[in-house]
């Protein structure tokens, strides 16, 4: 990651300081709770405490999330929860605190890095379907999505995508050059692992299935 601050840290010999936006985390059981949710929350609980290498500053607005004391969280005064003050809050009120607390490097958990940033930023794409598909986003959601992720384009550091798909999709579509953007694979939580056997034969035969199935989400299909 190249940029002025963070060059400074590295020659310096100095701790990076990390700035995470999380905003977006919520432990509300609603459609917030869903993918991206999970996946800032398990980048969250799975960060180790590495204080001679970096020191995080974690914003953070969902006061249920038990943040380790070496993420260092920020929480934010604004209600947040509603998009249009999150936005607010990403696009003036987050620069001036990067700034105040001299923050090396910004991670953008959920496409969007403030413009007028103060250090490098680092963004992560899950997906572009608010391009492909426009037609299953609601007229705001779109245009918001569309206006300010190409604006991340321009000014962000690097890019992180889930998938190849996502990755060629950030080069096509946003015009970002391949060498901004990686490839980084959700990992996979703990609860999903084979079962024993016997308690897989025993959820069979109770429920009736077939001895071999496919199981999706009613919600998801």
């Amino acid at each position: 990651m190249t940029g002025g601050t963070s060059s400074q840290a590295t020659n310096s010999g100095r701790a990076w300081r990390v700035g995470l936006n999380a905003q977006l985390l919520s432990l509300a059981p609603s459609y917030r709770s869903a993918g991206i949710n999970r996946y800032i929350y398990n980048v969250l609980v799975n960060l180790p405490s590495s204080p001679d290498r970096y020191r995080f500053s974690t914003f953070l607005s969902d006061r249920r999330f038990p943040a380790a004391e070496h993420l260092n969280a920020r929480w934010s005064h604004l209600p947040t929860a509603n998009p249009w003050v999150r936005i607010f809050w990403e696009q003036v009120v987050l620069p001036a605190v990067l700034w105040q607390e001299k923050i090396d490097l910004l991670h953008a958990m959920a496409f969007v890095a403030p413009l007028a940033a103060p250090c490098p930023s680092l963004v992560t794409i899950y997906d572009l379907s608010f391009l492909r598909y426009p037609e299953t986003f609601k007229r705001g959601n779109r245009l918001y999505l569309t206006q300010f992720v190409r604006m991340s384009a321009r000014r962000a550091t690097h890019f992180t995508a889930i998938s190849a798909s996502t990755a060629r999709d950030v080069v096509d579509l946003l015009g970002v050059e391949p060498g901004r953007v990686s490839v980084i694979y959700c990992g996979v939580e703990d609860k999903y692992r084979p079962l024993p056997p016997a308690e897989v034969d025993s959820f069979r035969r109770k429920h009736g299935l077939p001895e071999r199935m496919i199981l999706c989400r009613q919600t998801s299909c």
